[in-house]
């Protein structure tokens, strides 16, 4: 296993599984400059009574196997101190709720209104499709999608708060 890139400075998640006398060991860290997942695995297996031992490892991540061929890529957690808030009058046709913003690390929309609002993330939102914001509070928050997120409602003239960070 190629360990120049594991660092042992940044503290990496250990998994320990002791079973029967075994002990396997794996550590898991991201890579900060490549968001790489590093992995250093131990294993240690003691076995008697066979001639032949095959110790296969594998890693997965959801459904999917992971390899040097299919890494697994990791980002840093978003932190933020700063935030707008604003209210969005919402019409009858389709209504930039807010705008594309590469650098949004979330967005909560709140319907402030006495109407159900419809969302689309992306231009033309549509009367009963997408994201439904119920009436008196109905809420959507949002921490991947940094494009263009559009409304509409019914009778026109309602509010929704933005809240961006």
């Amino acid at each position: 296993m190629d360990r120049s890139n594991f660092d042992p400075n940044l503290n990496p998640t250990l998994i320990a599984i002791n079973m029967d006398d075994t002990t396997k060991s794996v550590g898991i860290q991201a890579d900060p400059d490549t968001g790489r997942l590093l992995v250093d695995a131990v294993a240690t297996v003691t076995q008697l009574t066979h001639d032949n031992l095959n110790l296969n490892a594998n890693l997965q991540i959801g459904n999917a196997d992971v390899s040097k061929t299919n890494p697994v890529f990791v980002s840093a957690e978003k932190a933020s101190s700063a935030s707008t808030s604003t209210g969005v009058t919402v019409g009858l046709a389709s209504t930039t709720i807010i705008a594309s913003n590469a650098s949004r690390k979330a967005v909560i929309i709140v319907n402030d209104s006495d109407e159900t609002i419809y969302l689309k993330y992306g231009s033309g939102a549509t009367s009963n499709s997408g994201i439904r914001l119920n009436a008196s509070g109905g809420t959507v928050s949002e921490e991947m999608y940094t494009g263009i997120i559009t409304g509409i409602c019914a009778s026109g003239s309602k509010i929704v708060t933005v809240t961006e960070i």
